[in-house]
């Protein structure tokens, strides 16, 4: 294959892709599961209580104490391939994918004739805190 979309034309999954459904019903074999989701629940309680009866007086002394810790936190809320899940992080992955060297010096070009026509080729531009400092 060429590139990623002949891959999809061939109904070839690339990773991140999720397979198509069964009747619209049912996730397909291999689907991938779009969501994470962590959570911690904590609680600590204490509670204390008593009671005295001293000659015609009754004394009660009680005290409590709760302290609760709950935490969430999820991410993907579908499971057919959108949102925010692993299948979203791979769609992401895949648009950044070489991004940095896909500009262009269109200062310094290349020309070369083959007969009919002429191709002008540019090299990638660095222009990176690497060549810029001089360690590039």
């Amino acid at each position: 294959y060429e590139n990623l979309f002949q891959i999809q034309q061939g109904n070839a999954l690339r990773n991140g892709d999720a397979p198509q459904s069964v009747y619209n019903m049912w996730s397909n074999i291999g689907t991938p599961y779009n969501g994470f989701y962590k959570s911690e629940n904590d609680q600590f309680r204490v509670t204390g209580a008593g009671s005295v009866i001293i000659g015609d007086h009754s004394i009660s002394l009680g005290f409590e104490y709760e302290q609760r810790v709950d935490r969430g936190w999820t991410n993907g809320t579908t499971t057919g391939g959108g949102g925010n899940g692993p299948i979203g992080i791979w769609t992401i992955a895949r648009q950044l994918t070489n991004f940095h060297i896909t500009e262009l010096d269109l200062n310094s070009g290349t020309i070369a004739d083959s007969g009919s026509f002429k191709t002008i080729t540019y090299d990638r531009l660095n222009s990176g805190y690497a060549y810029t400092s001089g360690t590039g």
